[in-house]
């Protein structure tokens, strides 16, 4: 985390953080903390066109915010059991990172969002009503309906995360037509990946991390711009025969995913694939080392 001091303020880079072309880019944010609020708000008022917004620490009351309702940018970190009903007047936010919100928040508040990063309440609602959500990376994900419905109509969500769900399928992904980066990890129940294949997502990049029970890695072949894949920890595939008519796939890592049948000789026919990363077993038909070696070769002809 990059910290520095601005017009006598301490600021953070931000989470936050966006691709430049955003109208509301995010760059520092002011530091609050129990011991310095009053002159942090201070210099941040007096200097707001300076700084992209508040980076909250600690056990504090929130009302203070109802001062600084066209806020863009807010990181609420590093205390338990935060209440968000104070978030409910910033209409101009634009990112919004929240640890253990003692209760869920109404994306209704929030007009223009493009991202919220943070521990995810069972009680959030109105996600289908923000329309400008660019990216959503929730931890604790737990939705009734054990699925992505309950985010789904977020249709302009270009880059979702999920750590710690207890999703067992992607069902809804179809309804997500600009993701383009999806990332799923510690997700113990995820079993089937069929929503990805069926729904001919545009996913470009796949990463899945400790989905130990997955039963089959074929719908990802139907994913047709799939480019980078990493399946790390994730349940053991028999083969590697899935990746066959995967044309754009030039990364694939599979560390601490086992190959059953030990043949990666399958990765030599994908036309695109430039690199790949595993870890060294016995039973394999190559090294890592030497697979990539091969590839390289092939691609220095």
């Amino acid at each position: 985390m990059t910290t520095l001091h601005l017009n006598g303020a301490e600021a953070h880079a931000s989470f936050l953080t966006q691709r430049a072309h955003r109208a509301a880019y995010c760059d520092f944010l002011v530091r609050v903390t129990p011991e310095n609020q009053r002159e942090a708000l201070r210099l941040y008022g007096e200097n707001e066109t300076e700084f992209s917004g508040l980076r909250v620490e600690g056990a504090l009351d929130l009302s203070f915010l109802t001062r600084h309702l066209r806020l863009r940018y807010l990181e609420v970190v590093s205390a338990t059991g935060i209440d968000t009903s104070a978030l409910s007047g910033l209409e101009n936010l634009r990112g919004l990172r929240i640890e253990q919100p003692k209760a869920g928040i109404d994306f209704r508040w929030f007009p223009m969002p493009e991202v919220f990063v943070g521990d995810w309440h069972p009680d959030n609602r109105g996600v289908e009503h923000a329309d400008e959500l660019r990216q959503l990376r929730a931890w604790k994900f737990r939705p009734e309906s054990r699925d992505l419905a309950s985010i789904a109509r977020a249709t302009r969500l270009e880059w979702l995360q999920l750590v710690q769900t207890s999703i067992e399928s992607l069902d809804g992904v179809g309804h997500l037509e600009d993701l383009r980066y999806l990332e799923v990890a510690y997700a113990p129940k995820l079993t089937t990946l069929d929503a990805l294949g069926a729904a001919r997502s545009e996913v470009r990049e796949l990463k899945l991390e400790r989905a130990n029970r997955i039963e089959s890695y074929e719908p990802l072949s139907a994913v047709p711009f799939l480019r980078r894949v990493q399946l790390i920890g994730c349940a053991p595939m028999p083969d590697l025969q899935w990746t066959q008519g995967m044309d754009r796939l030039d990364f694939l890592s599979f560390v601490d995913t086992n190959v059953l049948s030990g043949d990666l000789t399958p990765l030599l026919d994908l036309p695109a694939l430039r690199n790949v990363g595993t870890l060294d077993k016995r039973h394999c038909s190559h090294k890592g080392a030497e697979l990539n070696a091969l590839l390289q070769e092939r691609w220095a002809l």
